[in-house]
């Protein structure tokens, strides 16, 4: 069992057996009838069931041109996530590549983005849906684990589907990154 939850049992005095059912459901709600725990509801996704996603129009733009198959996972994905997020870049030129490369914010003139088989995502504040800030320590902190809540909901909905993706905070630097797996998305 995650010894996070063994903690979290101890502290708040719960017995479960670390298995979702009536054991852990009774403890659970005896620990909560107690005063030792409290519910709150979790914060729900943006969901619009008539939209075919949750991506704002302006991210909604920067889709056109990527493979079909990474918008279809990417919007399908947004549906999912709990984390709202945009697309802050698709397709990209050869002369924004470059322009990237020498100003050390991508590390390659063969980026995926260049055949539109890679988007860079980025999550939105639940609150006011905008873009989260960069630049200082805590906002880098909430960056990266927004941004592993969207990648594992990106690879569920890639393994779903059978759509190979690959993220680039895998890589240990590339966090807003997915892409298409090369050999099984040649360009």
């Amino acid at each position: 069992m995650n010894p996070h939850v063994k903690k979290l049992q101890a502290d708040l005095g719960i017995v479960a057996d670390g298995i979702l059912g009536p054991i852990t459901e009774r403890s659970i709600i005896a620990a909560a009838r107690e005063g030792r725990l409290v519910m709150v509801p979790s914060p729900q996704p943006i969901i619009n069931p008539i939209a075919e996603d949750d991506i704002p129009p302006a991210g909604d733009v920067r889709l056109e041109g990527v493979h079909p198959a990474l918008v279809k996972l990417i919007r399908s994905a947004s549906l999912k996530c709990d984390v709202p997020f945009t697309v802050i870049e698709g397709l990209r030129s050869k002369e924004r590549q470059r322009e990237l490369v020498a100003r050390g914010a991508s590390k390659t003139q063969n980026s995926r983005h260049l055949t539109g088989h890679a988007v860079d995502l980025w999550p939105l504040d639940l609150e006011t849906l905008k873009p989260l800030p960069a630049g200082n320590k805590a906002a880098e902190d909430r960056l990266w684990a927004d941004l592993r809540v969207i990648a594992g909901v990106v690879k569920a909905e890639a393994v779903r589907t059978g759509v190979m993706v690959e993220w680039g905070g895998d890589w240990g630097w590339d966090s807003p990154h997915f892409q298409l797996n090369r050999q099984a998305f040649p360009a």
